[in-house]
């Protein structure tokens, strides 16, 4: 089995047929559809088993209690038999001729994962365009130094991604995909796909629309996030942003176990009064 395609998806029954018909004629033999419902009460167990019945492509179902995104993503590592991982989200799909493209023309390099482009409904890109001369990165520097920004599909081979679980933290239920990258990325890069994996249609009940309650709602999360990115980031200038944050986030979330362990701690040590700043700021104006 040369790849593994993970859906994570929660009350989504109305989105996954999109999925489904983007991966049903491909060629069975190469790639499993692995499932994961968050606890969805939407009939989505019902559909799954229709497509099931269709028997087009291996699928796997798995349901668990609600828990968030990330959770789903730690379930699903231990269910994947792929060589690759691949996470499309339910109101996501593959774009016509990709999967047999990247099994014909990727898999086989050797290497630790691939990133490739995203694209929403309309066919404009959602990122910016790798530059020409760069062959492979982390997605950490492919943003900071490189300066592409945007979302994109990355692919990583299963057992590094094995080696990489999102942290729980109790009574939150998100934690951004950013912070299991970027870890990756402290040891790993990946090449780059010229080329557009996944199509994207974003929900207004979605993850990425609903970004400031998010934050409100998993100061741990963002803690951790903010926290791992001080000795990542390449700029002074963000070091100290993100230090701001981390102690803002830190105070929002209570948590005396978010110790910032890195080499930067005389920054922290600073930019303490900028976290009393940041965090008036999140309390008075973003209504935290």
């Amino acid at each position: 089995m040369i790849l593994t395609i993970f859906t994570p998806t929660y009350n989504r029954r109305d989105k996954l047929s999109r999925v489904y018909d983007s991966l049903k004629y491909q060629d069975g033999d190469i790639f499993e559809w692995l499932i994961v419902d968050d606890g969805s009460v939407d009939d989505t167990e019902n559909l799954i088993n229709s497509f099931r019945e269709e028997n087009k492509i291996p699928i796997k179902y798995v349901k668990q209690d609600n828990g968030g995104k990330h959770v789903a993503y730690n379930t699903a590592l231990k269910y994947a038999e792929g060589s690759f991982f691949f996470c499309v989200d339910s109101d996501d799909w593959i774009k016509e001729g990709f999967i047999h493209k990247f099994v014909e023309e990727f898999s086989n390099l050797d290497c630790h994962g691939f990133i490739a482009y995203k694209m929403d409904a309309s066919g404009k890109l959602l990122s910016e365009i790798f530059p020409e001369e760069l062959k492979e990165s982390s997605l950490f520097e492919l943003s900071d130094i490189y300066r592409c920004n945007g979302e994109f599909s990355v692919i990583i081979k299963t057992n590094i991604a094995k080696d990489y679980k999102f942290p729980l933290f109790e009574n939150e239920k998100f934690i951004g995909e950013s912070v299991l990258y970027d870890k990756i990325s402290e040891k790993y890069k990946f090449k780059l796909i010229d080329q557009v994996a996944t199509v994207c249609e974003y929900q207004e009940d979605g993850l990425t629309v609903n970004y400031n309650l998010l934050m409100k709602q998993n100061p741990n999360g963002f803690c951790l996030y903010y926290m791992q990115r001080i000795d990542l980031s390449h700029s002074y200038i963000k070091k100290i942003c993100l230090a701001g944050k981390y102690h803002c986030f830190k105070r929002l979330s209570k948590n005396k176990n978010l110790q910032y362990l890195g080499k930067n701690k005389i920054l922290i040590w600073i930019t303490q009064p900028l976290g009393n700043l940041f965090w008036i700021y999140y309390k008075l104006i973003r209504g935290f």
